[in-house]
């Protein structure tokens, strides 16, 4: 299989759609760590985030992820600030894709306050 072929293009989009599908789940695991005030967990959840949005062909996770587990790294008291602005966005990014709406999480604002932390 080669890697312009249809198929190889059908399989990637699949497996997108599948990563897609269990972004909800992964929001409801990452309100789970922020009611539980459990830091490292959190950092964990941003990290994988952070390296599988690019993977699955959804870069605006992979920004929302390096964002969110560098302020972890630096400061839990600013993680947990930004937990929820991420949360905010990683929604917007699975309406964007679930929906095929249009977004541009650069002009989100929730990004922006998050950059600003």
């Amino acid at each position: 299989m080669s890697f312009d072929s249809e198929e190889y293009k059908k399989m990637l989009a699949e497996l997108k759609a599948e990563y897609v599908n269990s972004l909800l789940t992964k929001i409801a695991d990452i309100e789970s760590c922020l009611n539980e005030q459990n830091a490292e967990g959190l950092r964990e959840h941003f990290h994988k985030l952070k390296g599988n949005g690019k993977t699955y062909g959804v870069p605006e996770i992979s920004i929302i992820g390096e964002l969110t587990e560098n302020l972890f790294l630096n400061s839990k008291e600013k993680g947990f600030e930004a937990t929820p602005l991420a949360v905010t966005l990683l929604r917007a990014v699975y309406e964007k894709e679930a929906q095929a709406k249009d977004y541009d999480i650069e002009q989100d604002p929730q990004l922006e306050k998050l950059r600003a932390l």
